[in-house]
């Protein structure tokens, strides 16, 4: 009768355990909302939306309250899922809902022109908007340079890349009010000016420093080819360097955007000489990339260097589309800039580089055959910035470009 009565004990105190227990995992339960999803770039018109988020959790897409996709998470936490096609300006947003029917705060998204134009009235204007567009949240500093020629400015790309600082234009002797407010948009406290008094005056300097209150550095050497090198020295030599001619542009430009991505100094040439100021800088490195046909570097100036590896084309769009070839893309975009002016893909330069993009250098109406049949062959640049209004890169040369 003792033992009957213990085993009745047990059993119920068996009973109450589990009933315990059940009522604890009950009370336990998941209720933990999942991180709002990560997106990846969404151009105009593209049918499908990818992104990151929580493990198997369910995506709802929505625009205005309606729903216009949904998908499962891969267990990797990737996600590629359909939806309606949506036109630029439209924001998007997307929720993660988990297992347990916990919803994540709404991830939003910006839908994005195919082709977007940067510009401005003048080449000062459009440096204005390309920083804009490169700096939206502001930035320290600012790297001024003289507008009207380009000889001082052509290597300033890395360095302003390295610094996280936008590239400016102005006048030699008149810093234009619009590029004053910029760099008060900008709240930027530095300003790095390129170049020596002949380039960027003392007026300018002087106005830097006492109308917004910057501290005012400069990089100048005796000539173009000095200026360059100095810029060098203040980027660093790592061990690889770009050598183009310095009395062209197209050709280091076309290089800018890979040379500041990669922390690379652009340094200046003679055709049939290498100035010494370069030709100090040179020693420093172990490998040289020279841009650029014997037309513009010599064969004679090649083999002075150690390690030299020429990237050339018969012109200069070639020469673009033989560096897009060598150097690549890990990005759907790219920058589009006249290549018959330097302005615009010089202050560009910068944007490129932050968006791991190429400069493609074309025609004002068309699309040379050698950087379409790069776009063609890449196949995966779904979004065109375009530097310049119609008056640089006309409406025409748009229905030129390769679109996906």
């Amino acid at each position: 009768m003792k033992h009957k009565s213990l085993s009745i004990l047990f059993m119920l105190f068996f009973g109450l355990f589990t009933q315990a227990g059940n009522y604890q995992a009950e009370e336990i339960s998941d209720t933990t909302p999942p991180k709002a999803p990560l997106l990846g770039e969404y151009v105009e018109g593209e049918s499908q939306l990818r992104g990151m988020a929580e493990s198997l959790s369910t995506i709802l897409v929505i625009v205005k309250g309606q729903e216009i996709g949904r998908g499962t998470v891969q267990p990797d936490g990737f996600f590629t899922i359909s939806i309606i096609p949506q036109a630029s300006d439209t924001t998007i947003e997307v929720i993660a809902v988990d297992k347990s029917n916990n919803q994540s705060s709404p991830a939003t998204l910006h839908v994005s022109e195919r082709v977007k134009r940067i510009y401005g009235e003048n080449r000062y204007l459009t440096a204005v908007e390309i920083s804009k567009e490169a700096f939206p949240n502001g930035a320290n500093t600012v790297v001024l340079v003289r507008g009207d020629d380009f000889p001082d400015a052509l290597a300033a790309g890395p360095l302003a890349y390295q610094l996280g600082a936008p590239i400016l234009s102005t006048l030699s002797n008149h810093l234009p009010e619009y590029v004053k407010n910029e760099i008060v948009r900008l709240k930027a406290k530095n300003v790095i000016i390129i170049g020596g008094d002949g380039a960027v005056t003392k007026k300018v300097e002087t106005e830097l420093g006492t109308s917004l209150g910057l501290h005012v550095d400069r990089i100048a050497g005796v000539n173009r080819y000095d200026t360059a090198a100095k810029i060098a020295e203040r980027l660093g030599i790592k061990d690889r360097v770009v050598l183009a001619y310095g009395k062209g542009y197209a050709d280091a430009l076309s290089m800018s955007p890979y040379a500041a991505r990669d922390g690379m100094p652009i340094l200046l040439t003679e055709t049939t000489s290498i100035p010494r100021e370069t030709q100090h800088i040179l020693e420093k490195a172990e490998v040289t990339f020279v841009v650029g046909g014997e037309g513009v570097v010599s064969e004679q100036v090649f083999v002075q260097i150690e390690n030299g590896i020429r990237i050339s084309g018969a012109t200069r769009f070639e020469t673009n589309a033989r560096i897009l070839e060598l150097f690549g893309s890990f990005s759907n975009s790219a920058v589009l800039a006249t290549g018959r002016n330097y302005a615009d893909a010089l202050t560009g330069s910068v944007l490129a580089a932050r968006l791991d993009s190429p400069i493609l250098l074309v025609e004002k109406d068309y699309v040379p055959n050698p950087l379409k049949n790069w776009l063609t062959s890449y196949g995966q640049v779904k979004q065109y910035k375009l530097l310049g209004g119609p008056g640089v890169l006309s409406d025409e040369m748009i229905s030129t470009i390769p679109l996906y």
